[in-house]
């Protein structure tokens, strides 16, 4: 039982750290943005099932009475290679701070550790196959995304000009006007898509027609948040549907949603716009919209501005919309 315990923890600490690695580099632009994709509970689910599954079909591809020496064979190579790629490029890069003797330990660290991911590459000859199929795609994946790139020569290019003058400088204006395409599309950003929609409303109001439009034009869920601000020393409890005023909104969405998937929600709280940041974390919504603050100006002086709240400590994943 112990055992098996520390197995399944192992399994799970290993899946956490390739669905963080995997996440990371599909946020520094490396992989699809839509690896990037999280569900209602803030995982990435793409990424999580490729960590899931990958995993599985290693072990399924390993069978017979050498299937465990396999497997310890892709761990090691694996295990080594990253080991000796950590410390080779570490000490001879002679830019990095480092004192004479901590670099040379460093170098015969990395020739030992070198020498034993050869041993194993000439002695398991499925292992460097199975390392180079796991990097084999995951440069494709990157190649795909960044697109291909072949350097020309430079005489080459020089001759295509002197032959072809008129071809080369259409290609100059084409470069260009990619290279303006490109820098506008880095100053807007990636285009993410809309997956999950979430409004948050205090009554029957143009701005929930709005939300639903929206869900509807991108196929998203709606969400429809309805927020009973109570301020009382001593909490009491209030029940959904004793409350008409929410009971009003919940069934007007309903009315007017169509195809639209709704789900409500119902919240009782003293800080309106923590409730509203928390269920937005919590649905995993894409896109937030609000209606333009109702509160009188000595309200918003005594207890601040929603709005400004909520968009201050918004995450940056999440976008806002004010309608009003």
């Amino acid at each position: 039982m112990v055992l098996a315990g520390l197995l399944l923890s192992a399994v799970n600490t290993a899946i956490v750290a390739l669905v963080s690695i995997q996440y990371l580099i599909c946020k520094d632009d490396e992989l699809p943005q839509v690896f990037g994709m999280l569900n209602r509970f803030g995982v990435p689910w793409i990424v999580l099932l490729i960590s899931m599954l990958v995993p599985i079909l290693v072990i399924d591809i390993q069978t017979g009475e050498n299937a465990l020496h396999g497997l310890a064979a892709m761990y090691g190579i694996g295990v080594v290679g990253a080991i000796a790629t950590n410390l080779g490029s570490s000490a001879f890069n002679f830019k990095l701070p480092m004192l004479r003797h901590e670099r040379g330990i460093m170098m015969i660290t990395f020739l030992v550790l070198a020498a034993v991911e050869i041993t194993i590459a000439i002695t398991k000859p499925a292992a460097p196959v199975f390392a180079v199929t796991i990097l084999g795609l995951g440069f494709v994946a990157r190649a795909l995304h960044k697109g291909f790139k072949l350097p020309v020569p430079a005489s080459v290019s020089r001759l295509a000009e002197h032959w072809f003058p008129a071809a080369a400088a259409r290609r100059r204006v084409a470069a260009n006007d990619q290279m303006q395409l490109d820098s506008l599309a880095r100053q807007l950003g990636p285009r993410r898509p809309v997956n999950a929609v979430m409004v948050a409303a205090r009554g029957v109001t143009p701005t929930l027609r709005y939300a639903v439009e929206e869900a509807g034009a991108h196929n998203a869920e709606l969400f429809v948040l309805f927020v009973r601000e109570q301020h009382t020393t001593i909490p009491v409890p209030q029940v959904e549907q004793e409350d008409e005023e929410a009971q009003a909104l919940f069934n007007a969405v309903k009315s007017i949603a169509g195809h639209v998937p709704v789900t409500v929600i119902y919240a009782v709280s003293d800080d309106a716009a923590w409730t509203i940041l928390d269920h937005a974390a919590l649905a995993g919504i894409d896109l937030l919209i609000l209606g333009h603050s109702r509160r009188a100006t000595v309200t918003r002086m005594l207890r601040g501005d929603l709005l400004t709240q909520i968009a201050a400590q918004l995450p940056e994943e999440i976008r806002l919309v004010v309608v009003g």
